[in-house]
């Protein structure tokens, strides 16, 4: 299944606990639109993104329902690994992060290798997604989309109390 978002995924199958939805997390931020932009931390601040996409799979068919999924914007942080929430925590999905610095490069201008930018910081971020009420906002119209795919935006999330983000040390 190719990502309309995202051009990177951690490569991990994950789902939610009736297979309602194949859970895929980004990794690697990347502009949502897929139009190129020199990478700076400008334009990185301003058009990177991060996110879990929601494939809904349709058990009947056995194929993932691409009118029936949508992604929940992230920070433009790495989303890593994820699973999903199971008894009291189901309707949540749970996805760890790293490189909250949004870290670009720059060892030719003198700065730390990448991966050393990359982990500067004590503290990197677990994405709790309720993944019940991002569905609700879908259905309620409140969702845009962008290459022909339902988007939850950023701003979107924090006002519907969809995204909370932890502080992982």
């Amino acid at each position: 299944v190719q990502n309309p978002l995202f051009r990177s995924d951690h490569g991990g199958a994950f789902v939610t606990p009736n297979t309602e939805y194949v859970v895929e997390a980004a990794q690697y931020p990347a502009p949502l639109d897929r139009k190129y932009r020199p990478l700076n931390q400008a334009n990185f601040n301003a058009h990177w993104r991060g996110g879990v996409t929601y494939h809904r799979f349709d058990r009947d068919k056995g194929r993932i329902d691409p009118e029936r999924s949508f992604t929940v914007v992230a920070p433009p942080y790495w989303q890593d690994l994820s699973d999903a929430g199971k008894g009291e925590s189901f309707g949540f999905s749970f996805t760890n992060s790293l490189c909250s610095e949004r870290y670009v490069g720059g060892i030719e201008q003198g700065r730390p290798p990448y991966e050393a930018g990359c982990s500067a910081r004590d503290t990197d971020f677990l994405h709790v997604i309720d993944w019940k009420k991002a569905e609700a906002v879908v259905a309620a119209g409140k969702a845009t989309k962008i290459n022909g795919h339902w988007t939850i935006p950023l701003e979107l999330s924090v006002k519907e109390g969809l995204l909370y983000l932890i502080p992982e040390a």
